[in-house]
């Protein structure tokens, strides 16, 4: 039998605009995962503590050699592009940014490494990246809110949550403008059904994911002034919007930007261009 949660993750994983009868434009309204924590989770007065397990070092040591991180942070279909789009927060302002992973791969002598390579976008400037997340801790955890009802009956119990934590680095193009290097810290939530099956875990935000599939963030440093900045992007970046800029977002299944925080790079956030390719994109009929 299929279990909810399978259904919350497709109504919830991807944002998506709305239509008015009147006159057809899309509004600044998209999905979350909001409604979905609180639903598989109940009322928060009642939570209950979740409890973490550090792997240990061999233990950690065979799941990252048998396990390969790839498909469940890097979507390698051309035609669902935007999966791979993040946004994000820069600077004193929280500015928007947005990175964009154009290829994931795990290294073939390292198994606690994995390549990317990508571009970024803040305002109007486009730079290349390549970089490297290094896994140097694992952990296993439960959370006792997720009921054992929610899952697929012998495919996915409680005990089959992990978080990977590690370093993440994106290095600019230094030939380009306004180029720099990111470095900070990435934690990434992810459910195991087996050795080949996994996806990103949203429904815990306890976690040092905030409960946003994974959270990334740092200090962006420029190359030629040497000036630094915050960032912070993730998968599912309005989970925790709010926590940095106060009313950033409200709703939740269906969330909406605040107007106030529009002109922060937002007001354009229904245009879905794919500025991450070096041409124009071509339209398939």
């Amino acid at each position: 039998m299929k279990n909810l949660i399978y259904v919350f993750v497709l109504l919830s994983a991807f944002a998506c605009s709305r239509f008015t009868k009147d006159n057809q434009k899309p509004k600044p309204v998209l999905l979350t995962h909001k409604e979905s924590v609180d639903t598989l989770r109940g009322k928060t007065d009642t939570l209950k503590s979740i409890t973490y397990q550090l792997l240990k070092k061999d233990e950690a040591d065979k799941f990252l050699t048998e396990f390969d991180l790839t498909p469940t942070i890097f979507n390698k279909d051309q035609l669902d592009q935007y999966f791979n789009r993040h946004d994000g927060f820069f600077g004193k302002s929280n500015y928007r940014i947005e990175v964009y992973w154009s290829q994931v791969e795990k290294d073939s002598l390292q198994p606690n490494v994995y390549h990317l390579t990508g571009k970024t976008k803040f305002k109007e400037n486009i730079n290349s990246y390549t970089g490297t997340i290094t896994i140097d801790t694992i952990y296993k955890f439960k959370d006792p809110n997720i009921a054992e009802r929610y899952y697929e009956e012998g495919a996915l119990m409680n005990d089959n949550l992990y978080e990977f934590i590690g370093k993440i680095e994106l290095n600019e193009d230094s030939a380009q403008y306004g180029s720099g290097s990111f470095k900070g810290r990435i934690a990434i939530d992810f459910a195991k059904k087996d050795k080949t099956e996994t996806f990103l875990w949203f429904y815990t935000p306890e976690t040092k994911t905030k409960g946003a599939g994974f959270k990334a963030d740092g200090t962006w440093t420029s190359y030629t002034s040497k000036s630094q900045k915050q960032f912070v992007f993730a998968k599912d970046l309005f989970v925790f919007a709010n926590s940095i800029l106060t009313d950033f977002s409200y709703g939740e299944r269906e969330v909406e930007i605040n107007p106030k925080y529009r002109h922060l790079g937002w007001q354009n956030f229904w245009d879905m261009k794919e500025w991450w390719h070096d041409e124009p994109a071509v339209a398939v009929q």
